[in-house]
């Protein structure tokens, strides 16, 4: 979700930056759910930086469970600002994965 807000006759957003989880089981049925992470204040243009994440876990008698995670964040374009924008997807992604692979 975006908020445009005009000030000063400046374009100031309220960007938020959402993680989603899909969970596909062995007949494709997904289910899917979001949350956010984050909100970011934007006044000028950003890179939007993500990372997606992803097991197959079998399950036995040639079943198996999906689960993909994703998040996007918009960063400045600074070589450091997106590295660590990139390293907070990542690491967000990460926990989220282990975190439902450990419910499994």
């Amino acid at each position: 979700m975006t908020v445009h807000i005009i000030q000063k006759g400046v374009l100031i957003e309220k960007k938020q930056s959402i993680g989603k989880v899909v969970v596909t089981d062995q007949d494709g049925t997904e289910q899917e759910t979001t949350e956010v992470v984050d909100e970011v204040i934007v006044d000028k243009p950003m890179a939007n930086v993500g990372v997606k994440v992803g097991t197959t876990k079998n399950l036995g008698d040639y079943n198996s469970l999906r689960v993909d995670v994703s998040l996007f964040i918009p960063s400045d374009t600074d070589k450091k600002s997106l590295n660590k924008t990139f390293k907070k997807c990542f690491k967000w992604c990460d926990d989220k994965l282990d975190s439902i692979m450990d419910d499994v």
